[in-house]
């Protein structure tokens, strides 16, 4: 969980349930920011992950500086 006044700056890629189950909350002014984004699986396939995101309130954001794929071999 992403809440107000933190900041999350990862140099990577982000997986949110790449091969298993994942949840990811921004939320209240929280600030996450990645390059390539992945809710459920990964760009390898044959994941059967399932990943879910919600991003809520004033100020929250989630910044990709790459593509954001969701459902990728999985669910999202």
């Amino acid at each position: 969980m992403v809440r107000e006044g933190s900041e999350w700056n990862n140099s990577g890629d982000l997986f949110v349930g790449r091969d298993g189950t994942g949840t990811l909350n921004i939320e209240a002014g929280g600030l996450l920011s990645n390059t390539e984004g992945y809710i459920g699986g990964h760009p390898y396939g044959g994941s059967d992950g399932v990943g879910t995101v919600t991003v809520t309130g004033e100020g929250s954001e989630w910044n990709n500086s790459g593509v954001l794929k969701v459902s990728f071999w999985g669910n999202g």
